[in-house]
């Protein structure tokens, strides 16, 4: 559930964005940041199926 949330959260991000906003830092850092989470997320969600 929370892996959906956060991949449309990030679709939506993704949509809205401008050329200005993705040479920001924060804003890259951000959507850094959220990518690894997701990442984290699916490999937990993948060990926890594979018991």
């Amino acid at each position: 559930m929370a892996i959906k949330l956060l991949e449309r959260l990030r679709e939506n991000d993704r949509r809205r964005q401008t050329f200005v906003q993705a040479l920001k830092k924060d804003e890259r850092e951000r959507r850094k940041h959220m990518e690894d989470v997701i990442r984290q997320l699916k490999e937990l969600n993948t060990k926890s199926f594979s018991r």
